[in-house]
């Protein structure tokens, strides 16, 4: 349970810190996602990285019961999935993405 309650901590902090920088910082994000979604390599590299951290996370915590646990387990998965996605639809998620032209447009497309 005290591995619980720090994956909880860390991505909970860290969920937060993020989604308000991206609020607060909306154009710069909006030109960050248009550049990653350019660079292939890049891209690769960080959906393999997401791939192994999700397995990490469903390997190092497969706790099912309580379900507060079971949260931090499915999110695991879903990173694993998550990953899995962008390197095998990374082209289709571009050129979905490709056709945004406004920079902040891109977190409504």
């Amino acid at each position: 349970m005290a591995l619980t309650l720090l994956l909880a901590k860390v991505f909970g902090i860290a969920l937060i810190a993020i989604g308000i920088a991206i609020i607060v910082y909306r154009s710069h994000y909006a030109q960050i996602a248009r550049d990653f979604l350019q660079q292939r390599l890049l891209r690769t590299v960080i959906a393999f990285s997401e791939m192994i951290v999700g397995l990490f996370i469903i390997i190092g915590h497969n706790v099912w019961n309580p379900p507060p646990a079971a949260l931090i387990t499915l999110f695991g998965l879903d990173v694993r999935a998550g990953g899995r996605e962008l390197s095998a639809h990374a082209g289709e998620i571009y050129r979905a993405l490709r056709q945004c032209r406004e920079p902040s447009a891109v977190f409504y497309c």
